[in-house]
């Protein structure tokens, strides 16, 4: 398993068995040697990644899957049904322009990078595989008594199974001048490039927001080549930077972080106005009555689910706004599926429903929606894990952080290696996040996914350790791998 991402591969095939590594990872042969072992290399250069076999469309085989969204889910969802097998019609619907692209790039590398670099899949890929990627697709009308779609352009699709994973779409601040020329949300790549073309030296830039956007984007404009030259703000409504993620102990080490790259964080305050004219932003006001100088202000505001499109098809949805689904990420239509930011799922190891809005969780959704649409009934038994990376230094969470009641650390937050247990009113240790320590991350992952992850309080009195965690591992046999082995799993009977 990749330490820095969970990333995990097949340690026989090597074959990608989650996360966001779409692609395996070479094997070679072991041999044995008086007691030891040795790896057997060709010579010459040696292969990065592997693939798994695709199947082509067959044009006898008139079946249409579709899939809204050009995303991480829809995209793993379409290279899942080809490496299972499916033959017949794979289409993509994205409101993007680009074809899909690595969307966590976009705040770790605003000023240096170009999505159009970033792609998931070549275009040569997607042609071998006979996916068909529409871009500037938006759909705007889903109608499943007859199975059809309606885009802005006026194109209708007909479909035999659907997978919706239409993602989020920025929230703007219901304030005045939120309008304004130098507004900018950081949600796609056009956006990421509108941003990366305003920003230079001298100029003045204001956050709004306290959680990863802000934190990440304002961290890679520090760690750019004009990142002395310009200032930074960010207003945050909680008390510490990502409080309401991971506490206010890892929150306010995250303060010092941003201080220290001469980043103000200003707590506990609100955006109350955005100041400026026709020709740009010049200031903002916040709650306090304080004003800042701004050149640009980047809304890290969160998100809502991009469905209004759904609205009268008859798709349940939550109040929300996403959409409903059982563990096989069905909708309550047979044909119908959604993952990814859009769907709230059944999240087994609670019994809560949840939505997750983070990278590896629509990257594996989308897979298991793929394997249902071909009536494989894997359910979706994926443990939530997300990354967040800033002035070059990670923070790793796994599980949920809905409902604690209170955090356990193990280490020190302050020397930045740690790792911190969330518990709730059950006693049960529901989520863990770490710097420095992925090992114990990874091994609370898996604990939690086999549901022999120990009660909080043991934890709280030094009862279970991470070592013992993974002695309860190896007793179940360990890590069971899952995503290629369900490729060549046949369908269900129906």
């Amino acid at each position: 398993m990749c330490p820095a991402h969970a990333a995990g591969f097949n340690v026989v095939t090597g074959e990608s068995d989650g996360g966001p590594g779409l692609d395996g990872v070479p094997t070679f042969p072991v041999v044995e040697r008086d007691g030891k072992f040795f790896v057997q290399l060709p010579e010459g250069k040696l292969p990065k990644k592997v693939s798994m076999p695709l199947s082509r469309r067959d044009p006898a085989n008139k079946t249409h899957f579709v899939i809204i969204g050009g995303g991480a889910a829809g995209l793993n969802a379409a290279d899942t049904l080809r490496q299972s097998g499916f033959t017949g019609q794979v289409t993509i619907l994205s409101s993007e322009k680009l074809v899909p692209y690595d969307r966590t790039l976009l705040t770790k590398a605003t000023v240096v990078g170009d999505p159009n670099n970033w792609k998931l899949r070549s275009d040569q890929y997607l042609n071998d595989a006979d996916i068909d990627v529409k871009l500037d697709a938006t759909v705007v009308r889903l109608n499943p008594k007859d199975k059809t779609l309606l885009t802005s352009g006026q194109e209708v699709y007909h479909y035999d199974k659907l997978l919706i994973a239409t993602g989020s779409e920025v929230t703007v601040p219901n304030v005045k001048g939120a309008d304004l020329p130098g507004v900018f949300p950081l949600r796609t790549g056009s956006d990421m490039l509108a941003i990366k073309a305003a920003v230079s030296a001298g100029k003045k830039v204001v956050f709004v927001g306290g959680s990863f956007i802000a934190s990440e984007t304002a961290s890679s404009l520090k760690g750019s080549k004009f990142g002395k030259e310009i200032e930074v703000d960010i207003i945050n409504s909680s008390d510490h930077l990502f409080s309401r993620h991971f506490g206010n102990d890892v929150g306010s080490m995250m303060d010092k972080e941003h201080e220290n790259a001469g980043v103000r964080v200003h707590n506990n305050v609100r955006l109350n106005e955005i100041h400026g004219d026709s020709n740009g932003v010049k200031s903002v006001t916040l709650s306090n009555g304080s004003t800042l100088e701004a050149d640009l202000v980047i809304l890290g505001t969160g998100c809502v689910p991009r469905t209004q499109f759904l609205k009268d098809s008859g798709v349940e949805m939550a109040a929300d706004g996403s959409v409903i689904v059982d563990p096989f990420m069905q909708t309550n239509y047979v044909d119908i599926f959604a993952a990814g930011d859009i769907a709230t799922y059944p999240y087994f190891p609670t019994g809560q429903r949840m939505r997750t809005e983070h990278w590896n969780n629509a990257l594996d959704q989308g897979t298991n929606a793929a394997f249902n649409m071909l009536g494989k009934l894997v359910p979706n038994a994926n443990v939530p894990f997300f990354w967040t990376r800033n002035y070059n230094k990670s923070i790793q969470f796994v599980g949920t952080n809905q409902g604690f009641k209170e955090i356990h650390y193990e280490g020190s937050v302050a020397d930045q290696k740690f790792v911190a247990y969330y518990i709730d009113e059950k006693d049960r240790v529901i989520g863990a996040c770490g710097m420095n320590n992925s090992g114990a991350i990874y091994t609370i992952k898996e604990a939690i996914a086999q549901n022999v992850m120990p009660r909080g309080s043991e934890v709280k009195e030094g009862r279970a350790t991470t070592a013992s965690i993974a002695s309860r591992l190896k007793q179940t046999g360990g890590c069971h791998c899952k995503r290629a082995a369900c490729c060549r799993k046949k369908p269900a009977a129906q």
